[in-house]
């Protein structure tokens, strides 16, 4: 796993490790503890969370992982497959309230600004649009 928003080899990637079981240049394991603490903390232990996955067996194992990952810090989560036809325009519209959800991205070239502001500018927020990619808002 990689703890940056830039991929390795982009320019700006910087090997650091802040939120993992030992802190620095490489992953090593998850800090289930800190996040446990975390989780009580925010007041939002025992919440739901439906992960949003395509109906494939990668993106179903992917989401079924998560949710252990979820159960065990706290939450109560639920994965739920979609068919790969829509998948990506449903988790786009902020009308159906995605909290989280399993997808790729591809780079049109190499640069950061090829997708740090395509996926996270407010201008590529869109509200209730299937072609939404900023899907945060």
């Amino acid at each position: 796993p990689v703890c940056q928003v830039l991929p390795p080899d982009f320019p700006g990637h910087e090997d650091y490790c802040p939120f993992t079981k030992n802190p620095g240049a490489k992953w090593s394991a998850p800090d289930l503890d800190k996040a446990k603490q975390l989780v009580e903390e925010s007041g939002t232990k025992g919440q739901k969370v439906t992960i949003i996955v395509e109906d494939t067996a990668i993106s179903r194992s992917i989401g079924v992982y998560l949710q252990s990952v979820l159960t065990t810090i706290g939450y109560v989560a639920d994965v739920k497959p979609i068919s790969s036809n829509i998948q990506f325009t449903y988790i786009q519209n902020t009308n159906n309230k995605v909290q989280m959800s399993v997808t790729q991205w591809y780079k049109d070239y190499p640069a950061a600004s090829d997708f740090l502001n395509i996926l996270f500018s407010c201008a590529s927020f869109r509200e209730g649009s299937d072609a939404s990619i900023n899907i945060a808002g």
